[in-house]
């Protein structure tokens, strides 16, 4: 299992945490890459293929919503099946998307 993070964002270790516990109560392990621009995508997509990781889970953050396309056509070129936060990645092409439904500015959910 493997656990792409931006390690510039506050919620990062504790989320790493979390899925370190999840993952190893499931007797797995879990590889984490880290991507904090544009130019670190490539090496963690890489990484994770040299790990062998079957699946991925997207941390939620909003520079992982900025290069959706990106992400998903590495995820589809190195055949690594990925859970993103937000809706908006799957509908980019992704696998599919677990999470909350962010408020829009008017107070209401998208639909």
């Amino acid at each position: 299992m493997g656990l792409l993070v931006n390690p510039t964002n506050v919620n990062t270790e504790l989320n790493i945490k979390d899925a370190q516990t999840a993952v190893k109560a499931l007797g797995q392990k879990l590889v984490v890459v880290r991507a904090s621009t544009g130019r670190d995508f490539e090496a963690a997509f890489a990484t994770l293929s040299q790990e062998r990781v079957g699946a991925l889970s997207i941390d939620p953050d909003t520079l992982f919503l900025d290069w959706r396309e990106h992400i998903v056509a590495l995820a589809a070129q190195h055949a690594i099946a990925a859970v993103y936060p937000l809706r908006e990645l799957a509908v980019s092409g992704g696998l599919m998307s677990y999470g909350t439904t962010p408020p829009t500015r008017s107070g209401y959910y998208r639909t």
